[in-house]
């Protein structure tokens, strides 16, 4: 992660489709209300021809970065605001999570190839720790969303 500026990849690049559904899906649930029911397992296995394993997966990226969460025997529900452990950005959770909410606004304003401001001006413009850039980099370029460029 130490090399150089990094960029925004198409999605249509190669990443696992547990990844390539969560971003679809983190998408459309933006656009939803806090409390409104978010697809379940079933729901995409159907509409994506996947299996369970991977259906749940999906889901689970987008449980670990807040935007849904769990209710044991309903179903997955959207978090936002006024939901505990909902916040703007973020909520409750790590601060490199979220930052990396903030970069992945940034992110669908750009092109793919465009670049990202580099890791100190994140740094400087989020008043965050370098490890804190650089665990939010490492997120999103584990996302797929963006990759380093040596230089």
């Amino acid at each position: 992660m130490t090399g150089g500026p990094y960029r925004w990849t198409s999605q249509n690049s190669f990443m696992p489709p547990y990844r390539r559904i969560a971003i679809e899906l983190r998408h459309e649930i933006r656009d939803l209300p806090s409390g409104a029911r978010a697809p379940s397992s079933r729901d995409i296995e159907a509409r994506f021809g996947v299996a369970n394993m991977t259906a749940r997966a999906a889901l689970g990226v987008l449980r670990a970065e807040g935007m849904i969460e769990l209710h044991q025997g309903r179903g997955y529900f959207v978090v936002g605001p006024g939901t505990p452990g909902a916040g703007e950005p973020g909520g409750g959770r790590a601060p490199y999570r979220r930052l990396a909410e903030l970069v992945r606004r940034e992110i669908a304003e750009l092109n793919p190839g465009d670049k990202l401001p580099s890791a100190r001006t994140l740094q400087e413009r989020h008043s965050v720790a370098s490890g804190t850039v650089q665990n939010a980099l490492r997120l999103l370029r584990s996302e797929g969303l963006l990759y380093s460029v040596p230089g």
